[in-house]
């Protein structure tokens, strides 16, 4: 008898629920978001809060939906227990922040009231935040996230509005609001590098009171940006200016390395970029101080000749402006080529090995005629014109010793087949 019941109350249970979830199912509103302001950026502004009716804010179902009933089901669950989105009061929250959002920007534009603005723009942004999380994976969280950025960035509280727009970004990879994230980003990143350049902080300098700067290393938070603009969208039309910007910002640091693998990549990812030109010539003077002397790899400076050539090839009229500067570096590498070629050259001669060291002194005369190497290559080389190639043999009888390399036979013979085959 109790087992009957228990299943009739089980049975009654079901029944309810897939009636109710049928009727949710077949009563799906149609939506019709309406995003946030569509102006330019360049005039986008504090005050610009685009309001969102009430009734054309909804959860987006995808076409397929209703094919998941055991979704559906997982749904109402949630639903009846209360831990599911909680749509109305979503929306009333996203309304209260709106509010308060235009609040902060009047007290913005009156300078007596700049500090009380901060905190409203605080304010908004917290409930921004409220909203989103009422209604997750929602177009509503969304705009909630990108608007609780926008109160942080004008509230200049740059660390969280960075943070608050990353976290967007990783929820939204896709997001409708991409392109004015990335341009918030790139004016922190610049405003955090122009700090550094007035007035840098050792590595060990906390900051606990300025809410505009990161907690510490505002050099690496800004350049962490400008990777991540590259990154999150590589195709955008800030990519090829956050690169170029990462590489500038090495180069200034010294970090040469760092700024010529930045360059690089700006010229071969980028080819169609307007920063086409400073790449090569930003990557001619990184290579330049890369090359540490005729001691080390000549390779920094092959490629600063390489790019000489291709920057004069590709842009013959933006060089006529930096011509001053490209002359210094072709001559700079110009120099550095015949060094190493007098190095080479002495190297074999003071081995008494004269053929070889005429060879070089030869190459120098014929390569870099113009360099002060060149007259020290010439009169070498006529002072050893009558030295023998190479230097008399000081123990000709312990070489006689050694059978010649030409007459060693091979200590497993080998047929021309097996040869053929290998």
């Amino acid at each position: 008898m109790r087992e009957s019941g228990t299943r009739y109350c089980i049975i009654t249970t079901l029944t309810g629920l897939l009636s109710v979830v049928g009727c949710s199912t077949l009563s799906q509103p149609q939506t019709n978001y309406e995003s946030l302001s569509q102006k330019p950026l360049s005039q986008w502004t504090a005050d610009d809060v685009v309001h969102v009716s009430q009734e054309h804010i909804d959860e987006e179902v995808p076409a397929d939906e209703k094919a998941k009933p055991l979704d559906s089901i997982s749904r109402t669950f949630r639903r009846i227990s209360g831990a599911g989105p909680r749509t109305d009061e979503a929306r009333q929250q996203f309304q209260l922040a709106e509010a308060t959002f235009r609040e902060a920007s009047a007290k913005r534009a009156q300078p007596e009231s700049a500090a009380e603005s901060d905190d409203r723009f605080s304010t908004a942004a917290e409930q921004y935040e409220k909203a989103g999380a009422l209604w997750p994976d929602s177009e509503l969280e969304q705009d909630a996230l990108f608007m609780a950025a926008e109160s942080y960035y004008f509230g200049n509280q740059y660390p969280r509005a960075n943070l608050t727009y990353e976290q967007l970004l990783k929820q939204y990879p896709e997001t409708k609001h991409l392109d004015r994230v990335e341009a918030r980003r790139f004016t922190i990143s610049q405003y955090w590098l122009s700090l550094n350049e007035k007035q840098a902080r050792p590595f060990y300098a906390f900051n606990w009171t300025d809410q505009t700067r990161p907690l510490r290393d505002d050099f690496g938070h800004a350049v962490k940006i400008y990777d991540r603009i590259r990154f999150d969208d590589p195709t955008g039309r800030l990519a090829d200016d956050a690169t170029l910007a990462a590489g500038v910002a090495y180069l200034e640091q010294a970090d040469y390395h760092r700024a010529d693998q930045y360059f690089t990549d700006l010229r071969t990812h980028f080819a169609s970029s307007e920063h086409q030109f400073h790449a090569h010539l930003y990557g001619i003077q990184a290579k330049l101080q890369i090359y540490e002397g005729p001691d080390y790899s000549a390779e920094p400076l092959l490629g600063a000749e390489k790019l000489l050539k291709q920057i004069h090839r590709q842009f013959p009229q933006l060089c006529k402006r930096e011509s001053e500067t490209l002359n210094k570096a072709y001559a700079q590498v110009r120099l550095g080529l015949a060094e190493r070629g007098w190095n080479a050259g002495k190297f074999y001669d003071q081995r008494k090995q004269y053929k070889a060291a005429r060879l070089h002194y030869q190459q120098l005369l014929e390569d870099y005629p113009e360099t002060p190497f060149s007259q020290q290559a010439r009169d070498r080389l006529t002072q050893i014109s009558d030295e023998p190639d190479s230097p008399p043999q000081a123990v000709p009888w312990l070489v006689k010793i050694f059978p010649d390399d030409t007459t060693v036979k091979p200590l497993i013979a080998t047929s021309p087949l097996g040869n053929a085959r290998r």
